[in-house]
């Protein structure tokens, strides 16, 4: 037991330095982001025009279909478009950590396509998104580092739909607020 507490402290008192090496990225770095766990996948990209100012575009792409059952066929088909920038003024809060607290803002556009034997019924969602935004990053070293988003904010939603039998058009514009934005991402740095 003795020689085992013994190489502990040998091993934590090594790792010391490696631990407090600060990993976060300088003015000019430019990284390659991919949200790996939120609402809707995305890929982008994060340039830090100062060592307190990062700006972060966005973009994504999501399709699917299925085939309900054959008692009441149809089949559906939906899209989802993402398109958006992230502005974050950064702080760091210890080595290899940073805050940051800003801004986004955000474009959606999704589509659902609903195929029946006797019509067709596509219904159409737009989103305007703006948030603050908190994110925190951790960089295991100076290429690879994760982050976790979380916002508040406000989200215009236009609803339209279109029912092929009867050609019944319509639609509806709504606002929301509250939790607009949480994510879970990775970051690659091109050094």
């Amino acid at each position: 037991m003795k020689k085992f507490l013994v190489t502990a402290l040998i091993a934590a008192i090594a790792l010391v330095p490696a631990l407090a090496q600060d990993n976060t990225p300088d003015a000019g770095s430019l990284g390659i982001t991919a949200n790996i766990a939120s609402n809707k996948t995305s890929i982008g990209a994060v340039y830090h025009v100062s060592d307190v100012f990062a700006l972060r575009p966005w973009i994504g792409f999501e399709s699917y279909g299925t085939n309900v059952d054959d008692t009441y066929p149809s089949d559906d088909e939906t899209s989802y478009f993402t398109i958006g920038t992230d502005a974050l003024y950064e702080m760091k809060l210890a080595e290899s950590f940073l805050l940051g607290l800003g801004g986004r803002i955000g474009y959606s556009k999704s589509s659902v396509s609903e195929i029946f034997a006797t019509y067709d019924d596509v219904e159409t969602d737009s989103y305007l998104t703006l948030t603050a935004l908190a994110s925190a990053q951790y960089f295991f070293n100076p290429v690879v580092g994760i982050f976790a988003d979380f916002g508040i904010g406000m989200q215009t939603r236009t609803h339209a739909y279109e029912v092929g039998v009867a050609n019944n058009d319509g639609g509806y514009t709504s606002i929301r607020l509250g939790l607009t934005t949480s994510a879970l991402g990775v970051v690659f740095y091109v050094k």
